[in-house]
């Protein structure tokens, strides 16, 4: 009897991990293989914890439960690797694939797991959803780097198989099925591994040269936007990361424009330093004590509304 590939999704509500293990077992179910895949959640909410499943097999799976000791972990939200206890049951021989800027070597020996059998792969598929389809959904482009660690589907296939899936569901919308699919291809060829010697240590992707803001008294360049941003210092403990009030960083500020506020959340799940303020299930602005200025928040806001925009800073 064949071994059954188990994979456990982990992500929060928005970011599409039950769609993802759904596309992704279909997709298997079209080679000939037996499959499993289903979500498991409690109450439904945008930006609430959710897990799935896929099982994979060659021949009928008897097992019909949650998967505790799988051989895959997808994490699309690195938050959630400690929130959601993303690595327990994770086989000692497993991998770990996880949605994140950082390098997967330094990764794996900050949650402990440099003497262990544990493969971790990471790729950058927040900002490769952003570049291709427009919005921060890293469901799609966690498909293509599942299809390149896992090795069991070829990518052509799955390509194919999603193609006529999304066909269906954004029925005469042919661009926006084609990014989904170039956000899948540039997310197989762009994720690392812990594993390879000639990794590349985490690098900002570019600097703007050519019309660069002004910086009196400074030598250096300053990005554009905060894509270009290079890597930056990363708070470890988080029992002290509330102790750093991370708003003397900022430069520019967000202004909120609650007559356009859809109330989507888009920015209050993207917001690295939990700076969105919600009263009654609405946003209401900004807790400026930690809001750095980044512009993330801006930078996902839907373009119908905008209600999120940056200036200066206010002295």
């Amino acid at each position: 009897m064949s071994e059954v590939l188990e994979i456990r999704w982990h992500g929060r509500g928005g970011q599409g991990a039950k769609t993802a293990a759904l596309l992704f077992g279909e997709a298997a179910l079209e080679t000939g293989k037996y499959i499993q895949a289903f979500p498991e959640y409690g109450p439904e909410r945008m930006g609430a914890p959710v897990a799935a499943y896929d099982r994979l097999s060659d021949d009928p799976i008897q097992v019909h439960s949650g998967i505790k000791h799988p051989r895959i972990v997808v994490v699309l939200d690195p938050s959630l690797i400690r929130v959601a206890r993303a690595l327990q049951g994770l086989r000692d021989d497993g991998i770990l694939l996880v949605n994140t800027q950082d390098n997967p070597k330094e990764l794996k020996q900050t949650l402990g797991l440099q003497d262990s059998k544990v493969t971790v792969y990471t790729v950058d598929a927040s900002t490769i959803a952003v570049q291709t389809i427009g919005k921060p959904i890293p469901n799609t482009p966690m498909l293509g780097a599942l299809v390149k660690v896992s090795g069991a589907l070829e990518l052509e296939t799955v390509l194919e198989s999603i193609r006529a899936k999304l066909t269906v569901k954004f029925r005469n919308k042919e661009q926006l099925v084609a990014v989904n699919l170039e956000a899948m291809r540039r997310a197989y060829n762009e994720v690392r591994s812990s594993a390879d010697p000639d990794v590349q240590e985490c690098v900002p992707r570019a600097y703007c040269t050519e019309n660069a803001d002004e910086c009196t008294g400074m030598a250096e360049v300053l990005p554009r936007v905060w894509q270009d941003l290079p890597c930056g210092p990363v708070l470890r403990d988080t029992r002290k990361v509330r102790e750093n009030k991370t708003g003397a960083w900022r430069s520019r500020r967000p202004h909120f424009h609650p007559e356009y506020c859809i109330n989507c959340y888009t920015c209050w799940i993207s917001c690295p330093d939990s700076a969105i303020r919600l009263e009654d299930g609405h946003v209401t602005g900004f807790d400026l004590d930690y809001c750095k200025g980044c512009g993330i928040c801006a930078e996902v806001c839907p373009k119908k509304g905008k209600a999120i925009t940056m200036g200066k800073e206010e002295k």
